[in-house]
């Protein structure tokens, strides 16, 4: 049953669901008109698993995740309104094409604890430059959070850069988790031409969330062809020049990688340094929700 999954999931972060969060991310079914919809709330309440409290859905035994999700909405705000601030500084770069927030903060259900987690988009052939500027802004303002930090609360995880060429996610990370991380991504600052472009560039989601994606797989924009994209003259001495900075900082941060790496996911156009990799700790807790609820 897709709405069994899809509890299942949002039950791991703690998370219950309204019914058009339910219709949003249901897993693996596409709903198509009203009357899909209607026999939705039918079916829902034909499930003893699933109770509802102020319009909101979880599974039995969890009424106090709602509590829960209230109140880290209210630490979400605060939160947010950091991320906005330092988004904005940090936007001044001409090379970042979009800032968003993942993670918890992006559906509004970070705790206190929590660091906020950026997904930047940058300029082609811009990426490790891109990152090295943003990291020294961060520390110069205090806020960067790295494997060693003491206490992560509000602190800025540059969790993944992506150039503008290389947007669609590879195959071997096209899954669930996945899916959920590119539509929960909300953009704080982004340039004309990139609104939406993570879910333009990845229509795979549609296998996943059927209903979530807003830009139909079927859109003459891709990854690398976006209006307003920057051209790259390898012939101008300023881009020769740049090119030179990206080179350097890209052996720089390699080099004081080298005994440090843990779980970082480095490929072209493609970086993702989030200190812990969830994805097999979510899925795997996924699996477990779903035999828990008898609806593997």
């Amino acid at each position: 049953m897709a709405v069994v999954k899809t509890l299942a999931y949002a039950d791991i972060f703690d998370y219950p669901l309204t019914l058009t969060e339910i219709n949003k991310y249901l897993i693996g079914f596409s709903l198509k008109g009203k009357k899909t919809h209607r026999s939705l709330i039918t079916n829902i309440k034909k499930i003893p698993q699933i109770k509802e409290s102020d319009g909101y859905y979880f599974f039995s035994g969890r009424e106090k995740i709602v509590r829960e999700r209230k109140r880290k909405l209210i630490e979400s705000r605060k939160k947010m309104r950091i991320a906005r601030r330092i988004a904005r500084l940090l936007f001044y770069l001409p090379t970042i094409k979009m800032i968003a927030v993942t993670g918890n903060l992006a559906l509004y259900n970070a705790d206190i604890s929590d660091d906020i987690d950026f997904l930047i988009v940058t300029q082609s052939n811009r990426i490790w430059l891109t990152r090295f500027l943003c990291v020294v802004l961060l520390k110069l303002l205090g806020v960067n959070r790295t494997p060693n930090t003491p206490t992560v609360s509000d602190k800025i995880c540059l969790n993944m850069f992506i150039d503008e060429n290389n947007l669609t996610l590879p195959r071997t990370e096209q899954d669930l988790y996945s899916a959920h991380e590119i539509i929960q991504a909300k953009p704080i600052l982004e340039k004309a031409g990139y609104k939406n472009i993570l879910q333009r560039s990845n229509p795979w989601v549609k296998k996943f969330l059927p209903n979530a994606l807003v830009i139909p797989s079927e859109s003459r924009y891709t990854s690398g062809e976006v209006e307003g994209s920057p051209r790259l003259y390898r012939g101008n001495l300023t881009s020769v020049f740049f090119n030179f900075l990206e080179y350097c900082a890209n052996k720089f941060q390699l080099f004081y990688m080298r005994s440090r790496r843990t779980t970082e996911v480095i490929r072209d156009g493609f970086l993702r340094f989030h200190p812990h990799d969830a994805r097999k700790r979510i899925l795997k807790s996924y699996k477990n929700n779903l035999n828990k609820y008898r609806f593997l």
